[in-house]
């Protein structure tokens, strides 16, 4: 069985747009709550100035579909304009004026839509950025002002994640955004943002592991870590908690261990199983920790509960998963409950990554 390479490290990766500040409310104004509904549909858009692109190089297409790979046995496909030109490589973004483009990469959309998809290539490295947002048509200046200010900048955490990362040929960065709407005294706007920085790390592709049928298979092992951070935009608002789903439960698949299972202080994340144990620590700082994880269903699954209802999460829970056929699959999922204002859902996410493919 042919392997892509021995040595494989894949980054799924969201840049934060916002102030990583992490702010604590001592006595805080709450909104009304009537004022506040998730129903944007009829909602007054508050008008923007005309933004124009300042990045050099990125070229734009219209496009009103974008795919990706949907099962472990799938190649990447590759994505075309109605005039046959390849959109799924370069340095391209791919955009529908505001509407949403069709996708296959949610497999329940909890009411989001893609806007736009960003492709690049940097020193060998393939970069996808991903834009959703829960409401059906988007001011497409405000998305250009961040592929702008993304293609710029890197905030420092996404910058220190990238360093201290060992990415090579082959690697891959992709790059979620989710902005979360409600409407506010009539108007639509942002209430929070949610991003996502999902390390896939291949530490083994040649290991025996053991199978249901007391057989043991050549498999991979990886190593996943989810570095999430949930970010309040609308100042009266705060996070009452964040919940993080990461499920492995394809037939191939195993979870081997998940990690952290203490509820506060210092969170220490070990992740052991035929491998030397990984370890690594973050502060549980404003938040409690409630683990619902289960090895026999091949999920890792936590709540993070406020202490101090604050205005940005950040949260880094990681498995161990083995897989002996085809792509690594893994599909995640965040709910975000906020104090006096609307709950939100980041809807199931698939991923496919290329591992023991022939």
């Amino acid at each position: 069985m042919k392997c892509f390479f021995r040595k494989l490290s894949i980054l799924v990766v969201s840049f934060s747009l916002i102030s990583t500040n992490v702010i604590f409310a001592t006595t805080t104004t709450q909104p009304e709550q009537n004022l506040i509904s998730k129903n944007v549909k009829s909602a007054t858009t508050t008008t923007q100035p005309e933004q124009k692109l300042k990045s050099k190089g990125f070229k734009e297409v219209t496009s009103i579909e974008w795919n990706e790979a949907t099962s472990k046995t799938d190649a990447l496909p590759k994505n075309k304009t109605k005039d046959g030109l390849d959109i799924s490589k370069g340095k391209t973004i791919i955009q529908n004026n505001g509407n949403p483009i069709k996708t296959n990469m949610l497999s329940k959309k909890d009411g989001n839509e893609l806007f736009a998809v960003t492709t690049d290539i940097k020193n060998g490295i393939s970069y996808k950025t991903y834009y959703f947002a829960n409401t059906e048509s988007i001011d497409m200046n405000d998305v250009l002002k961040k592929i702008d200010d993304a293609s710029e900048t890197i905030s420092p955490e996404s910058a220190s994640l990238l360093a201290s990362t060992p990415v090579g040929t082959g690697s891959l960065v992709h790059i979620f955004n989710y902005s979360n709407y409600a409407i506010v005294s009539g108007v639509k706007r942002v209430i929070s943002t949610l991003t996502e920085n999902i390390e896939f790390t291949r530490k083994s592709d040649n290991t025996m592991i053991s199978t249901t049928a007391d057989t043991a298979k050549v498999g991979s092992i990886w190593d996943i870590t989810a570095t999430s951070q949930l970010a309040i935009v609308y100042s009266p608002l705060n996070i009452a908690s964040l919940s993080t789903n990461l499920n492995v439960n394809w037939s191939n698949e195993n979870l081997l261990s998940y990690s952290p299972k203490v509820t506060s202080g210092t969170v220490s994340i070990g992740l052991a199983g035929i491998l030397p144990t990984f370890n690594y620590a973050f502060p549980s700082g404003p938040f409690n920790i409630i683990d619902r994880s289960s090895t026999a269903n091949k999920y890792g699954d936590w709540l993070f509960t406020s202490k101090l209802y604050p205005k940005v999460f950040n949260t880094k829970p990681a498995v161990r998963v083995t897989n002996t056929s085809g792509n690594l699959a893994l599909s995640f999922k965040h709910t975000i409950t906020i104090q006096n204002g609307p709950s939100f859902s980041s809807g199931a996410m698939t991923v496919y990554v290329p591992d023991r493919n022939k």
